[in-house]
């Protein structure tokens, strides 16, 4: 009788912009209308992070307008943790 012993399948890590994002979102809280966030490598370890969001106007529209509500200019270690931000995040 043979043993055969299962290795542990390691489970994906977050990239760095998964990270910042999720890091940006606690940040803001609730966005109203959040439609999703692009995230931008600029140079070195900065980035440029733009929040989309969904502007619902009246009925007479038939389609709603696209809009960035928040922009950032961030600087993020190599795991994604946001060392700076302008503006400031809350």
């Amino acid at each position: 009788m043979t043993t055969t012993i299962e290795k542990p399948v390691a489970l994906p890590t977050k990239t760095r912009e998964q990270n910042i994002e999720e890091q940006v979102l606690k940040s803001l809280g609730t966005v109203p209308g959040y439609l999703r966030m692009k995230i931008i490598p600029l140079f070195d370890d900065n980035f440029r992070v733009n929040v989309f969001v969904v502007v619902n106007h009246m009925e007479s529209r038939i389609v709603d307008d696209i809009r960035i509500l928040y922009s950032f200019f961030i600087t993020a270690d190599k795991a994604g943790n946001i060392m700076a931000s302008s503006p400031k995040l809350r």
